[in-house]
């Protein structure tokens, strides 16, 4: 089991040690009670601001907490992440459960703990959270049930961690197969010498002591709660003639039941990474006429990811995964073939992690996304009549053995960023309730791994295929024959082949959409929300407008927004370009 991590002998520690009293108990010399900092808010704010600081960066998408003071620890770290927070509790405390098996220990007899059904998932990157560990037992139990449930547990977090207990607990973990999980401890037993007597008071809520036979079995119970999930909440500050004059580098406290602003010598920002995904889901209906007044279309709002679309999301998943296994190194130059917003999204994150980068795309590429390009400081080649710029990245690729090839037609890391973002993203902010998944493909990365994860969650999905009039997938995916494709004035959407990321496994139904409609569409969405989005985006809302207006049932359809609009003001939203194109402007009624 790797070793835990202690925060720095300093200040701030020796500060949070001092609450913290230990006493003897049932042979432990040193038993710590963490309920100290219940009584401080400001020592409070210390230890929240101590685990925010270490989880921020690790990408977590839910914060799960154990009973009691999990329970108090976990939400403000939820909070300040922006993620859901989940209870797991005592096995019996909760319906509809995922549930360790009960074990006995020298200690006591334990329940063992329980999960809700459906509260994480593949894909579910968690932290589990507790005041301390000793034999492991509960935290085993936890990461069992968790892992059951297919999610990834990335720590399990703590305030201490026991050293009495650090052989049992090791040999423990390895007897679970979890010995990969590693423990974080905030602060080193060493530095706590508080010492105190045993409360006549305390009780023995068995939550710390005990090793567990964890492997998960299934509650029948009925299903009748779901998981918390926790939004920010606005900050009121207590002095309000000074806040005005606070500065960036200030922080949040909680004080008698306010927050106040308070001085920090190092501040803590957001990266620029952290603006990737977590986008809005908007209420769209407006923009048709659905044939049940209680369907709903809904719209992903992918442009506002700091690349303005929903490529940002699979080229932070690339460039993680090569970064990881060591096929992306500094000072490597990554190349990458692009209709355009991919392109983007590779010279953004490029910029941001100092790698050079080299972009292809061909001539229907809008003037706006080459700007942008050029902008974070990418070289952009053009391919010529006749080019094939995908191959021209495979050739690039081979000439220069030092290139990364982003290759984003057939990386399995694109549709697996979708599945493990998007996907969850768009089932959460729907509480599950999606009828329909409404998306154009062009790599099939987005349809694929959106589609598999709903399928996963709920095989009634419908993931319907919006294609533009002249790509091969509606025809393909009716008959598996490969047809000559036609020219279509669309970015970013259908293909004249199969990509290796398209899986059509996970596919219902397809809807053929004119560049009419779709550009009609863009123009509408302007008009009636306010948003202005792209022409992939126009198609994949014109294509579940059509689905919302043929059927009788209450639906819930869900489509994504890919990009900003602004990206394509020389074309779509330019009356020249219209007219030149056979575009006549309208807007739907």
């Amino acid at each position: 089991m790797p070793a835990a991590i202690y925060l720095s002998d300093g200040p701030v520690a020796k500060t949070i040690a001092r609450a913290i009293p230990s006493f003897p108990f049932k042979g432990i010399e040193n038993f710590y009670d963490i309920q100290g900092f219940l009584s401080e808010p400001e020592l409070f704010q210390q230890i929240i601001d101590v685990l925010v600081d270490h989880y921020r960066p690790l990408k977590l998408t839910k914060v799960l907490g154990v009973d009691a003071r999990g329970f108090i620890l976990g939400p403000p770290l939820a909070l300040a992440l922006k993620i859901p927070f989940i209870m797991i509790r005592k096995a019996g405390k909760m319906p509809n459960t995922v549930t360790s098996k009960p074990y006995s220990t020298e200690y006591g007899f334990r329940e063992g703990v329980c999960l809700q059904r459906g509260s994480v998932s593949q894909g579910d990157r968690v932290v589990i959270i507790d005041d301390l560990v000793a034999t492991g037992g509960t935290l085993g139990s936890c990461v069992t049930v968790v892992q059951e449930m297919g999610a990834t547990v990335v720590e399990c977090g703590c305030v201490v961690e026991l050293n009495f207990f650090k052989e049992q607990r090791s040999k423990l973990f390895q007897n679970l197969r979890i010995s990969d999980v590693p423990i974080w401890a905030m602060l080193n037993e060493s530095i706590l010498t508080n010492k105190a007597t045993l409360p006549q008071s305390y009780i023995d809520d068995g939550e710390e002591h005990g090793s567990a036979d964890a492997a998960a079995v299934a509650s029948d119970a009925p299903d009748t709660q779901f998981p918390l999930v926790l939004k920010p909440l606005p900050v009121r500050v207590i002095d309000e003639e000074k806040a005005d004059s606070l500065s960036n580098t200030e922080i949040r406290s909680y004080e008698g039941g306010v927050w106040k602003a308070q001085h920090e010598k190092n501040p803590r920002y957001e990266t620029s990474m952290d603006l990737v995904g977590n986008t809005h889901l908007v209420d769209i209906t407006e923009v048709c006429n659905p044939k049940n007044p209680k369907t709903k279309v809904l719209g992903k709002a992918e442009f506002l990811n700091p690349g303005y679309s929903m490529k940002d999301r699979i080229v932070a998943n690339i460039f993680n995964k090569a970064e990881e296994d060591g096929t992306l190194k500094q000072g490597m130059t990554v190349v990458a073939a692009s209709s355009g917003n991919t392109g983007c999204s590779v010279a953004m994150m490029s910029a941001m992690r100092g790698y050079k980068a080299v972009i292809l795309t061909n001539s229907k590429c809008s003037d706006e996304k080459r700007a942008a390009i050029k902008a974070y400081g990418a070289e952009l080649i053009i391919s010529k009549p006749g080019q094939d710029y995908m191959q021209m990245e495979t050739d690039l690729a081979a000439e220069n053995p030092t290139w990364f090839s982003v290759d984003q037609y057939n990386n399995m890391n694109n549709p697996g960023g979708h599945y493990k973002s998007t996907g969850p993203e768009i089932y959460n902010q729907t509480r599950g309730e999606i009828t329909h998944f409404v998306a154009a493909g062009s790599t099939g990365g987005t349809i694929s791994g959106v589609g598999a994860f709903l399928k996963e969650k709920n095989s009634n999905v419908q993931v319907i295929l919006a294609d533009p009039a002249g790509s091969v997938f509606k025809p393909y995916f009716n008959t598996g024959k490969l047809i000559k494709a036609k020219s279509f004035l669309v970015e970013g959407v259908g293909k004249g082949n199969i990509p290796g990321c398209m899986d059509f496994a996970v596919v219902d139904g397809a809807i053929e959409v004119t560049d009419q409609d779709a550009i009609t569409m863009c123009k509408t969405i302007a008009r009636k929300t306010g948003l202005c989005v792209g022409g992939s985006a126009g198609l994949n809302v014109a294509a579940a407008c059509k689905i919302a207006e043929s059927s009788e049932e209450a639906l819930t359809i869900c489509t994504l927004l890919c990009d900003n609009g602004v990206k394509y003001l020389s074309k779509i939203f330019n009356e020249e370009w219209l007219a030149k194109n056979g575009i006549v402007e309208e807007v739907m009624s």
